[in-house]
């Protein structure tokens, strides 16, 4: 069960609204088939901002893209008029971050009614299709949490085999009721079926089979519910959200470059690459592995621009840029160098601390974890100091009196610096760290060693690099 806790964690994630795309003012890139009928869709709306538009956007794999804006009339109606289509995700709101996915193109005339400053509660008065969409993704979140409550208490039963084998029953009874739930709704309506199909996960103890461990069941069975080569993928944005949430897990449980690049490429193998699915797969893995500081991100970035970046949409220039920026973090590579203030005030460059096996430790007072992980890195620096082991602590504080009192109430004994601009820290920005507490180990040159080390992993580093 080491990695199994892991699991528990990202095995059922479930984000809806694809925060952490951008915008761009442009025409969507998913070609909708050209119908005389129209379908109108109007959304009454209360406490809108006066004269402020609401969009219809579209997401292409990477990013969202304004399809339609409408202004309200004298009785805050929002009107969008769209040609008649297949079933086609949308997502409708004043700014991408806070819409409400919609499913639209069979149902000719629709309404949406509730507030712009709280649009995801809205509701749908004449939309059989869309009711039933979020009462089965509502339903599913339900199986995940119970689920997800259900793995944990496993975890902690230890060896108690009665305690096990209830629980284990339980997990059962939450699985068959994933099913009978998949099998209804896709009766009903096949397309949302085939939605609830990239959600579905069985738990491990009732369905591993042959496979000795967590991990591997999770690789080869996450997709099980899934064809990927069938052509209603090309218009399910959830396929994004299911490989990213397969592919943070395959980073949590610390896939290497080479174990994460046959895991993904034999799973992209299984879908047409000239389809939309395949674009929104290939983007959520880029996205993930960006987001995660993964080596194999660079690879899978490349292979997106190779495809698409034709395209010259701007986000196409920010991902070559973010790309080769990337290149300067490659383990062997000589972390950029960089400047900030001490605690006196005084400028302190990364590079004076050549020659000794350096930890670059990305924290702040206000983050728990990087407080209790602080005990952890003063005992190593106790061990290994004297063997040419240093710690440069870069903080993301805003306020220098709280950073001061954590480092002495911590017994951080080690340099540290900050711009005290939080998460606008330079150094932060200039080395892609989106969460803290976040490691970088270099060698007496310079060269990146890891990434991201915590815990018994850093203490394992230290040792074998120590020669212990």
């Amino acid at each position: 069960m080491k990695n199994y806790k892991v699991l528990i964690s990202f095995s059922f994630l479930f984000i809806l609204f694809f925060s952490n795309c951008k915008t761009q003012q442009k025409t969507a890139q998913q070609v909708i088939k050209k119908s005389n009928e129209v379908v109108t869709f109007n959304c009454e709306l209360a406490d809108c901002k006066k004269n402020a538009p609401l969009y219809l956007y579209r997401f292409d794999g990477y990013n969202f893209s304004i399809f339609k804006t409408a202004m309200a009339d004298s009785n805050n109606v929002f009107t969008f008029k769209i040609p008649a289509s297949e079933h086609q995700f949308y997502f409708v709101g004043s700014q991408q971050g806070k819409t409400k996915p919609i499913i639209l193109g069979t149902e000719k005339n629709l309404t949406m009614q509730g507030t712009c400053s709280n649009i995801r509660k809205s509701e749908f008065v004449d939309s059989e299709l869309n009711t039933d969409y979020e009462m089965a993704i509502k339903r599913f979140r339900g199986f995940q949490a119970t689920a997800k409550g259900l793995n944990r208490q496993l975890a902690k039963a230890g060896n108690n085999p009665t305690s096990q084998n209830e629980i284990i029953q339980k997990l059962k009874a939450n699985d068959d009721a994933q099913l009978a739930m998949f099998k209804s709704t896709k009766t009903k309506h096949p397309f949302v079926g085939k939605i609830v199909a990239t959600k579905i996960y069985l738990s491990f103890p009732n369905n591993k089979g042959d496979y000795a461990n967590e991990v591997d069941y999770y690789v080869n069975k996450f997709f099980t519910h899934l064809d990927l080569k069938d052509p209603d993928m090309d218009r399910m944005p959830a396929l994004f959200e299911t490989f990213r949430d397969y592919t943070t897990t395959l980073v949590a449980v610390k896939f290497d470059e080479t174990k994460m690049k046959k895991t993904l490429d034999n799973l992209l193998k299984k879908m047409n690459p000239d389809s939309q699915a395949y674009r929104f797969g290939l983007g959520a893995i880029v996205q993930t592995l960006k987001s995660k500081n993964h080596p194999a991100y660079i690879g899978y970035g490349n292979q997106y621009l190779e495809k698409y970046g034709d395209e010259n949409q701007p986000y196409m220039v920010d991902l070559k840029s973010n790309i080769d920026n990337a290149k300067n973090f490659l383990i062997g590579a000589v972390a950029p160098d960089f400047e900030q203030n001490t605690l006196d005030g005084q400028p302190m460059k990364l590079s004076s601390l050549r020659g000794k096996v350096v930890l670059v430790d990305f924290w702040a007072s206000w983050c728990g974890p990087c407080r209790r992980e602080n005990p952890h890195v003063v005992k190593l620096y106790d061990k290994y100091k004297n063997k040419g082991f240093e710690v440069l602590g870069v903080s993301l504080d805003r306020t220098k009196d709280k950073w001061e009192k954590a480092i002495a109430k911590d017994k951080l004994t080690w340099s540290h610096v900050s711009d005290l601009k939080g998460w606008k820290n330079q150094v932060a920005k200039q080395y892609s760290v989106t969460s803290i507490p976040h490691t970088i180990l270099l060698d007496q040159e310079g060269r990146i060693l890891a990434r991201n080390l915590r815990g018994a992993d850093l203490d394992a580093k230290l040792k074998e690099f120590f020669g212990e």
